[in-house]
């Protein structure tokens, strides 16, 4: 599910359909009625002014994203939920956690600090799941991991401690990247800048510089980012 929410009639609309109201520039605008890549500005106290209430800040936003993962998830699957755990990038800091909870709360969701899992930890309990055969628990040997999680909107480089106790297996964080500002978004815009732009210069004899830096920002990329993905 892309974290991308965009306000339409009818309500909120999440996802992918969210995602494809990138390419009509003239309905949305990027923090007044579509959201995405909020991710990197949580903690902070940087606010989208043109926004309705209830969606002006990152918080604001993460808490509708995680209203409607928590939502559907029982919808699939409507059983009893004893225990909720939200998964954030490893390089988050104190502020960028809190806002997380905060926004878990707003959404209705009851989480706490114990139930925040580092994302590169996540994708390894999942590659884990998924190829268990491959991985010798029993074995008492210590070994190192590298787990290179490269995301939407962050991207996290970990290296654990992994310790076979048996039947289980004990996960030491020793290092994890401090920087959270590179995601797929940035791919995005750099294959389009790159690639598919000048490519559209050449072919329709176009002039470098005929069009400004705004109407590149605010017609061209809204309008063909989702071909970059």
């Amino acid at each position: 599910v892309p974290s991308v929410l965009a306000l339409v009639d009818n309500g909120d609309l999440v996802g992918e359909g969210a995602n494809r109201l990138k390419a009509k520039p003239n309905e949305f605008k990027q923090n007044v009625n579509i959201f995405y890549e909020c991710k990197n500005e949580m903690g902070i106290k940087k606010t989208y002014h043109k926004a309705p209430e209830g969606y002006k800040s990152a918080k604001d936003i993460s808490s509708h994203l995680l209203k409607f993962l928590y939502r559907s998830a029982l919808t699939d699957l409507p059983v009893p939920v004893d225990r909720v755990v939200v998964t954030v990038p490893a390089s988050f800091g104190l502020a960028q956690r809190n806002d997380t909870l905060n926004a878990a709360k707003d959404a209705g969701i009851n989480v706490k600090s114990g139930d925040l899992l580092d994302e590169p930890i996540a994708a390894f309990i999942d590659y884990l799941a998924r190829n268990y055969e491959s991985f010798n628990l029993k074995s008492k040997i210590d070994s190192k991991l590298l787990v290179f999680d490269f995301g939407g909107g962050t991207c996290d480089i970990a290296v654990f401690m992994l310790n076979p106790l048996g039947k289980s297996l004990e996960i030491s964080k020793l290092s994890v990247s401090r920087y959270h500002r590179l995601g797929g978004g940035d791919i995005d815009r750099a294959i389009l800048y790159d690639e598919i732009i000048p490519q559209i210069i050449e072919q329709n004899d176009i002039g470098e510089f005929s069009n400004a830096y705004r109407d590149k920002k605010d017609f061209v990329e809204p309008s063909l980012i989702v071909a970059s993905r």
